[in-house]
C-alpha cells in the first residue's frame, strides 16, 4: 500500500475506539452488501469445491480413465486461468468491480455446464481450459469486491476491521466443504452409486456424477449471478457516496 494509506490506517487504528468482536459481528451482518458478498462467496466456493472434488469420479466412472488423466485437465484450467488475467484487468477498468464480480458468476455457470455432455479426455481438456477463464474472472475481482464491502463497513464502525472481516469470510468459506459433502452424499444415495473402486457404475450413477460435477455447480453460479444482480448495491453513485464518506472520515 502507499505510504499515505498506511499512515491513515495507523492513525485511525490508534485513535479510534476499540470495538469488540461481537459488536463488529452485529454491525456487519446488518450491512446488506456485506451479507450479499458473503452469500455469493459461499455459493461460488461450494460450486468450485463440487467441481474439483468430482474430478476423481468423473475421470474414473464417467470417462473410464486412470485418475492421473485429471492432471491434464488441471493444467489446461491453470493455463486458461493465467491467460485470462490481462483480459479481466481490462474488463474491470470498464465495468468496475461490482459488475465484473457479478458477471463472473454467470461465466462460471456457463463454463461448468459442459460436464453434462463431455465424453472424451480431449473435450475435458478443452472445456477445462475455457473454464479457467471463468474462474480467473472471479478470483481476479473477488478481493477488490471484498475491499469495497470492507470500506463500507468501516464507514459504519468508524474504524477499519479488515482482519476480523476476513476471518468472518474465511469461516463461511469453510462451510462450502460441508455443503459439498452433503450434496455428494445425497446424490450418491439417490443414484445408488457403488463405492467399490473397481465397480462399473450404472447409467443412473454416472448421471449423478454429472449432476454434482456440472449441473449443481452451474446452477449455483447462475443463482449467485441473480442474487448479486438484484441485491448488491455498492456500485455507481452508491459506491461514490461511500468513498466520499470514507475520505471525509479519514479512513
Amino acid at each position: 500500500e502507499s505510504d499515505v494509506l498506511k499512515e491513515i490506517f495507523i492513525r485511525g487504528y490508534e485513535t479510534a475506539e476499540r470495538i469488540s468482536f461481537l459488536k463488529t459481528m452485529k454491525t456487519v451482518f446488518k450491512q446488506r452488501n456485506f451479507v450479499v458478498f458473503i452469500a455469493s462467496y459461499v455459493i461460488f466456493t461450494t460450486a468450485y469445491t463440487l467441481y474439483l472434488a468430482s474430478e476423481i469420479y468423473f475421470m474414473k466412472d464417467v470417462l473410464g480413465l486412470p485418475l492421473y488423466y485429471a492432471v491434464y485437465t488441471a493444467i489446461a484450467t491453470y493455463i486458461g486461468f493465467i491467460i485470462s488475467i490481462p483480459l479481466w484487468s481490462r474488463v474491470v477498468k470498464k465495468l468496475k468491480n461490482a459488475n465484473t464480480y457479478t458477471l463472473s458468476f454467470f461465466i462460471v455457470g456457463v463454463c461448468l455446464l459442459p460436464q453434462l455432455w463431455i465424453t472424451t479426455i480431449e473435450e475435458a481438456i478443452i472445456y477445462g481450459f475455457i473454464g479457467g477463464f471463468g474462474f480467473g474472472c472471479f478470483y481476479y475481482v473477488e478481493m477488490m469486491t471484498l475491499a469495497d464491502v470492507n470500506d463500507e463497513v468501516a464507514t459504519v464502525l468508524g474504524k477499519r476491521q479488515e482482519s476480523t472481516l476476513l476471518g468472518i469470510s474465511m469461516f463461511f468459506e469453510r462451510m462450502s466443504l460441508i455443503f459439498q459433502a452433503i450434496i455428494f452424499a445425497l446424490v450418491h444415495i439417490l443414484t445408488a452409486y457403488n463405492p467399490d473402486p473397481y465397480a462399473k457404475q450404472t447409467p443412473l450413477a454416472i448421471w449423478g456424477i454429472r449432476i454434482h460435477s456440472g449441473l449443481i455447480p452451474s446452477l449455483l453460479g447462475f443463482i449467485g449471478f441473480f442474487i448479486l444482480l438484484k441485491y448488491y448495491e455498492l456500485k455507481g453513485e452508491n459506491k461514490q457516496a461511500m468513498l466520499a464518506k470514507l475520505k471525509e472520515m479519514g479512513l
